[in-house]
């Protein structure tokens, strides 16, 4: 009797054992997420109305970054999932290993604008011309690549009235100066038409900006590819500790990329993403977004279609914009 009740004992035991090795585990980590302004943060809009707002949740904080901060805050530990220019996503990997990058979020959407005063009828017409654009981000070696891919020999400079244009958001200042404001200039949505209403609110303000060149196009006839603008990441060490939850995060945003990128939720859309604070108001967001949408240039691409989209854009910027060298396998994520 008691080598059965032993038995019966041990049996429960066991049994016990293997239910505790096989439960369920609950990961209550909370992901600390960093968006920027422009493309990248609009489509991150829903996904932030989902989860509470600029507030977070539990699940996720939500970190506005700048794209000239965005690598110092990954490896400072600030934010574990960013998004950032696809440029300084290479760079930062071949410097350190330290993330990999999960999606590409947007494509394409930047465009060359002049003043009243000039008419480009062709990128070839920008020869011997000077042109301005942001130091940080992907305009500048998107049209470095493209004017050294083209043999056309003009004066790209990030300086005006003395001071740096150190990231896209300080080209609205620049586009809306009334200190001889530059004819030329090489600009992402949404800061085009946030400058744009800028101008249309300030009745003393006589400049006015025009879309000459949509260079989504000029590169694709070039390269035969679209331009992977921006991308998100995360740290290797929130996917080693915490992968099922980056997993679940790629899937809401996922389907926030594709509601935001859908034409037939603009007016949703907008209100999100004045919202999230991406824009300051509605109408401006509406309006980026029926040009960004007409596009298709909010977007989402993971997995071998990512890399291959990259290593094309990659190796047209030339190794000197993307850290010396291509990323590796281990630069690109799986689920």
């Amino acid at each position: 009797m008691k080598k059965i009740i032993s038995i019966i004992s041990i049996l429960t035991l066991l049994t016990l054992a293997f239910a505790s090795c096989n439960a369920p585990t609950t990961d209550d980590y909370q992901l600390k997420i960093g968006y920027l302004s422009g493309p990248t943060g609009m489509g991150m809009a829903k996904l932030i109305g989902d989860n509470g707002g600029r507030d977070g949740n539990e699940k996720y904080s939500f970190v506005p970054v700048t794209a000239d901060k965005v690598s110092e805050a990954l490896t400072g530990g600030k934010v574990d999932i960013a998004c950032m220019p696809t440029n300084a996503a290479a760079s930062l990997y071949n410097n350190n290993q330290s993330i990999e990058i999960l999606a590409i979020n947007c494509l394409n959407s930047i465009y060359v604008i002049t003043d009243k005063n000039t008419t480009i009828n062709s990128f070839e017409e920008l020869e011997g011309k000077t042109i301005y654009t942001c130091k940080g981000g992907t305009p500048a070696p998107i049209l470095k690549a493209l004017l050294t891919a083209y043999g056309i020999n003009a004066t790209l400079t990030n300086e005006f009235n003395g001071q740096i244009i150190a990231k896209p958001e300080n080209l609205t200042p620049v586009l809306t100066s009334k200190e001889g404001a530059p004819a030329i200039v090489v600009a992402p949505e949404p800061i085009i038409t946030a400058a744009s209403l800028a101008l249309k609110s300030d009745a003393s303000n006589d400049n006015e900006y025009s879309v000459d060149i949509d260079l989504g196009v000029v590169w694709k006839d070039k390269f035969d590819t679209d331009i992977t603008m921006g991308c998100i990441v995360a740290t290797k060490d929130v996917i080693k500790n915490h992968k099922s939850l980056v997993d679940n995060f790629l899937n809401e945003y996922k389907a926030s990329i594709e509601y935001i990128g859908n034409n037939e939720n603009i007016d949703t859309s907008a209100a999100l993403i004045a919202n999230a604070g991406v824009m300051a108001a509605a109408p401006a967001a509406k309006t980026a977004l029926s040009n960004l949408n007409r596009g298709g240039y909010i977007a989402y691409l993971d997995g071998t279609n990512m890399r291959n989209a990259l290593e094309k854009v990659y190796g047209a910027f030339g190794m000197q914009l993307i850290g010396g060298k291509l990323p590796d396998d281990n630069f690109y994520y799986e689920k």
